[in-house]
């Protein structure tokens, strides 16, 4: 089983209970809101009122206008919301299956769950004798293709959520932190997108720098790899202490050394 360090989903999991807090709150204060301005409609119907009974008229007609565009507008952001909601506790179910399947490596393999760095999250990262491999768990469902120009389309469109260099141009600059924690060169680095919902249609070496593939693939993809130069325990120990330092895990890597796991 493979050196665990990190929860699976941890920053999409926040990021879902954020929005719910938010819906919450936004459902709170237009409560608050509308009982306020029905107040003060209902007094305007009650003497006495220092108010000419146009200038009333026109008061109570505002109140009303802002109490439907508050109404709007609160259902507006609600459904917003809701939708962030959801596609973050999809996420954190693609990260969760990733996981699981990650956990399967053998002993000599690290995996760094949920790498929060000033760079950028990583949802995992996999260190081991062939390499290192940052992993963008994705729960995009249909048919993933390449568009013949190094990118990715979903269904046939474009989808900026898998633009392949942004996710490249993170990982390199993450990469030259962890060469020089670890002094390190020269190390196999790959940005893997890994679809836990889509079928994935995409050769490997056609999505630029990006490899595409379904979950049950990454023991095949990452342990059975057979070219390249493979690291020493020493490297792979210093590479995988290096993404603890920069996601601030230095603790989950001590506990795991003293309790021989390290």
């Amino acid at each position: 089983m493979a050196q665990i360090l990190g929860q699976s989903g941890r920053y999409v999991t926040n990021q879902a209970a954020s929005r719910k807090r938010r819906i919450v709150i936004t459902a709170l204060v237009i409560i608050a809101v509308v009982g306020v301005i029905e107040g003060i409609v209902i007094a305007g119907y009650l003497p006495p009122m220092p108010l000419n009974s146009l200038y009333r008229a026109i008061v109570l007609t505002l109140l009303l206008v802002l109490l439907i565009l508050l109404s709007v507008w609160a259902e507006i952001r609600a459904r917003r919301l809701e939708r962030e909601q959801k596609s973050y506790e999809s996420g954190a179910k693609g990260e969760n299956a990733v996981s699981k399947e990650l956990a399967r490596f053998p002993n000599d393999f690290y995996v760094l769950n949920d790498v929060s760095t000033d760079f950028g999250n990583l949802d995992h990262v996999v260190v081991g004798p062939t390499g290192v491999y940052v992993i963008d768990a994705k729960n995009h469902r249909g048919i993933i293709t390449t568009d013949g120009k190094d990118g990715l389309l979903q269904n046939g469109k474009p989808n900026d959520k898998l633009n392949t260099k942004k996710f490249v141009s993170r990982m390199m600059t993450i990469k030259e932190k962890v060469d020089t924690l670890a002094g390190t060169k020269d190390i196999f680095f790959k940005a893997l997108f890994v679809f836990t919902s889509a079928w994935v249609d995409a050769p490997w070496n056609k999505s630029g720098n990006v490899d595409c593939m379904s979950e049950e693939q990454l023991y095949k993809y990452i342990v059975e790899k057979n070219f390249g130069t493979r690291l020493k325990p020493e490297q792979v120990n210093a590479i995988a202490r290096a993404f603890a330092q920069l996601a601030h895990m230095e603790v989950d890597f001590t506990e795991k050394a003293k309790s021989g796991d390290v």
